[in-house]
């Protein structure tokens, strides 16, 4: 890691919340403004900044809010931001549409109310279902999601545990966990076909003192929290029911830890303190194969910043890789050549090609270059599936606020092929 030109970039007071775009183009930071303390209901701000190639904030825009602006959630397809808004004592979700420019708009829908003047914001990964963790009540609301953006309750907020914040989203869509800064544990939720959430087995799970800002690794099969005040790092295997069982040598020790991020190949965590009067690191942990922390030995890099707090630490989304597929050789031979080393990935490398061959055979190199040869003459479907060197392939993986993994179809290309032809 080496710090950015320019970094740290202003933006506006008491920012508990930021989303990226998942073109990695525009980033939203949103503002409490100077009074968040009191409840007073006093405008915030949501201030976008285009992300260039070199990492730098270039500010080009501002809007106002109503009120306080605490919680930020792009949709997966980044067409929309949702951002969570103090009216005092309680809250509203309001919502925007994103222009390409990264501008936005008032959508038009009419506010949905939450009972919490401070709350933050998450999005399921099908865009049909919001929620929103509820700090000063205690309690997780649920929201379905019209094409309008127009919010509809589902049910009354669901119990949690007490003062949760920035709720997390398994990228498979079927868990939510919130932290409960004020218990000192994880409330879990099985997210249902009809948005409704429901306890997870052993729900709630004890942490450590504060936890806050749970992830789940991109597979949703592990998830890890920092315990702000317990200067700790808690590791979780997740079961096929949703239920937590302790990592390997769980907790893993990490003084004024804050917020971690995990990269998108879930190899390393990134860890974030967050202590007053302290100027913030990032440190770094390799992640084990059975899910264990390890310190990486690097130095750990100032960010300049003072008492990191929120949902405000995101890696840029990884942009998937573009596969490109090409039969060479004599079409009336029963051997063929393929290659793909046309394909591309935009922020790093292909590292592995999966080969179908069209007559039951499969392949995985790291080379873009294959030979095949095939027992019958005919038609073939053939096809290649490429991934990227932070494992991002055909599937886009998201968190609930921005997109990690910006993958699709396009990592997959298909060629109709004849063997062996007279």
């Amino acid at each position: 890691m080496r710090p950015v030109s320019g970094t740290p970039f202003p933006s506006g007071p008491n920012s508990l919340g930021m989303a990226i775009t998942p073109d990695g183009r525009t980033l939203y930071s949103v503002s409490a403004g100077l009074q968040l303390s009191s409840l007073a209901v006093v405008p915030g701000t949501i201030t976008a900044y285009r992300i260039g190639d070199d990492g730098v904030l270039r500010e080009t825009a501002e809007t106002t809010a109503p009120g306080p602006v605490i919680g930020a959630a792009v949709t997966p397809d980044g067409k929309r931001l949702f951002v969570t808004v103090s009216t005092g004592s309680t809250g509203q979700v309001l919502s925007y549409d994103i222009a390409s420019s990264g501008a936005l708009t008032p959508t038009g829908a009419a506010p949905a109310a939450v009972p919490s003047g401070i709350s933050q914001v998450v999005i399921s990964p099908d865009a049909r279902h919001l929620y929103v963790s509820n700090f000063l009540t205690n309690s997780m609301s649920s929201f379905a999601i019209a094409p309008d953006a127009g919010l509809t309750s589902i049910g009354e907020p669901l119990a949690t545990g007490a003062q949760p914040a920035i709720p997390s989203i398994s990228p498979d869509g079927r868990y939510l966990y919130v932290g409960n800064e004020g218990s000192g544990d994880l409330s879990g939720y099985v997210i249902g076909k009809d948005g409704a959430l429901t306890p997870a087995p052993g729900s709630p799970y004890a942490s450590g003192a504060t936890p806050h800002g749970p992830i789940f690794s991109p597979d949703s099969r592990r998830l890890y929290v920092a315990n702000a005040s317990g200067n700790t790092i808690s590791g979780w295997q997740v079961g096929d029911d949703g239920r937590l069982s302790p990592l390997p040598g769980s907790p893993f020790a990490s003084p004024d830890v804050a917020r971690v991020v995990l990269s998108p190949d879930a190899k390393v965590l990134y860890a974030m303190t967050g202590a007053p009067r302290k100027s913030g690191k990032v440190s770094s942990f390799a992640v084990r194969p059975d899910g264990g922390l390890t310190p990486t030995g690097y130095p750990a890099l100032d960010t300049g910043l003072f008492w990191h707090d929120g949902s405000n630490a995101f890696l840029t989304p990884n942009q998937g890789p573009a596969a490109a597929l090409r039969a060479d050789g004599d079409s009336r031979a029963l051997t063929r050549t393929f290659t793909a080393a046309g394909s591309s990935d935009p922020d790093g490398r292909v590292v592995r090609y999966r080969w179908d061959f069209g007559d039951g055979t499969v392949r995985t190199t790291t080379t873009p270059r294959v030979t095949h040869r095939y027992a019958t003459a005919g038609a073939r479907t053939v096809s290649v599936t490429v991934t990227d060197d932070e494992g991002c392939s055909t599937e886009l993986v998201y968190n609930g606020t921005t997109v990690e993994c910006r993958g699709g179809a396009q990592a997959r290309a298909t060629e109709q092929v004849v063997v062996g032809r007279p």
